[in-house]
């Protein structure tokens, strides 16, 4: 199946392997720069010390920041290394076009999702080891996230639960992040610039949030699960986000399946 091999490709590049080596590095950052003091003494609890939950880490900042650079880098390349390695045109020779275009686009999308929430998962596995999978406390020193946020309730009464959902967001936007790089590849572009567009597309979200004084607008601000629960709708603007992506990935997918991708 051409997925699977697609995937199995992906996973093995060496441009995959350094992505997820830097988000391992920086999930060690954040257990290294969280508070010290409410880490050994003062919290026991995992999910008050993980990667988008405890902003006292330098981890918290960083990973949300440089999410769509480690996703472009693993997944976004596929379709400009077939150009220039000539397999395309043997892929070609046994499936259809859509065939190609169907599984290059599945494939990036899984990929990107994988390399965005593994270096989670393994911080999570660690810190679950080291400290109480228990309900967040709800005292006011250890209030994370916001009363107004959209998911407040949720996180106070079933905490799992609740970063089982960022997780599964991280997913999603990681997966829409490779494939951000991979549509902009249909374009003539130098190559491997498609590995640096989602972030720079991200870097633009967050710069003009910034001077227009909207933060939640950013594409980094809602992603971060502490940030994006500082108020009450930013919830509808991560499905804007969602909705949008989409509809470009689709749209320049659809296109390109009308174009000789030999062009």
């Amino acid at each position: 199946m051409l997925i699977k091999m697609q995937i199995k490709r992906m996973c093995l590049r060496w441009q995959t392997l350094l992505a997820v080596l830097i988000g391992l590095l920086v999930v060690v950052i954040q257990a290294l720069t969280i508070n010290q003091v409410n880490a050994t003494r003062g919290v026991n609890n995992a999910f008050l010390h993980l990667t988008g939950f405890d902003f006292s880490g330098s981890g918290t900042t960083i990973y949300y920041l440089i999410l769509p650079l480690m996703c472009g880098l693993a997944a976004s390349s596929t379709f400009q290394e077939d150009k220039r390695n000539h397999r395309l045109s043997q892929l070609l020779s046994r499936r259809t076009q859509r065939q190609y275009l169907f599984s290059t686009t599945a494939s990036s999308f899984i990929v990107g999702g994988l390399v965005g929430i593994l270096p989670l998962l393994i911080e999570a596995g660690y810190f679950f080891i080291n400290f109480q999978v228990t309900n967040a406390p709800t005292g006011r020193d250890h209030q994370i996230i916001s009363p107004s946020g959209w998911g407040y309730n949720f996180f106070i009464h079933n905490t799992l639960l609740f970063w089982l959902c960022t997780i599964l967001i991280a997913f999603v936007f990681s997966g829409l992040f490779s494939l951000m790089g991979l549509v902009s590849s249909y374009f003539e572009i130098h190559s491997g610039v498609e590995t640096i567009i989602p972030f720079v597309i991200s870097f633009i979200t967050l710069l003009a949030a910034n001077l227009t004084g909207e933060i939640e607008a950013s594409l980094y601000y809602v992603l971060t699960p502490t940030y994006s629960n500082s108020y009450s709708y930013t919830q509808w603007i991560l499905l804007g986000y969602l909705l949008v992506i989409l509809l470009a990935v689709f749209g320049l997918t659809w296109r390109q399946s009308k174009q000789d991708v030999f062009n």
